[in-house]
């Protein structure tokens, strides 16, 4: 189990520096027939949220702002990445869901045990979609300060990530998520 979360926070630092480094320029590119990119001209974390992204397993849904793009990546067997940004750069993040065999509320502790390097301040629990508990907290990686919403949700690891500068932006997706029957 250890293994397994430290690999899955391994595997979310090199993609947010993927990002980061990359600035979405990934997404100008052919998209794949699971992928959907919706362009505006308008591009702020705090534009009317309009579009919807809908995932098909485990179903969930929520809303984004015109102008950004939604990318859904596998990143093994039981595990994909999937990744929101704007045109340029200025708004991104990324949710890592794997496969996890506890259906639990995340806790600092809990986290630090199973990822020691892992770094949580100041941690406040929050709901997302009405049904998952869950842990939002500041941290840090080699790209520098992120804001972390990490839950285990129906058999499942939920760690949504996003550069300090994305704050913003990560809670008004968290505000509009939904668990889809």
């Amino acid at each position: 189990m250890r293994k397994n979360i430290l690999l899955i926070v391994g595997a979310v630092i090199i993609l947010v520096i993927f990002v980061t480094v990359f600035q979405g320029r990934i997404f100008k590119k052919e998209m794949s027939p699971n992928e959907q990119e919706i362009s505006d001209t308008n591009t702020s974390a705090t534009s009317t949220i309009q579009s919807t992204y809908t995932h098909p397993s485990p179903k969930f849904s929520f809303e984004y702002p015109d102008g950004f793009s939604v990318g859904s990546f596998p990143e093994g067997q039981d595990s994909e990445t999937i990744l929101v940004h704007n045109a340029n750069g200025e708004n991104s993040m990324q949710i890592l869901i794997s496969a996890f065999d506890e259906n639990i509320m995340l806790t600092k502790k809990r986290i630090l045990k199973d990822a020691p390097d892992t770094e949580v301040r100041n941690e406040k629990e929050i709901t997302i979609g009405k049904n998952a508990k869950g842990l939002a907290f500041e941290g840090t990686n080699s790209s520098g300060a992120t804001s972390e919403v990490w839950f285990a949700y129906n058999n499942h690891l939920y760690q949504i990530s996003a550069p300090k500068n994305s704050s913003e932006f990560l809670g008004s997706i968290i505000k509009t998520w939904v668990w889809n029957k």
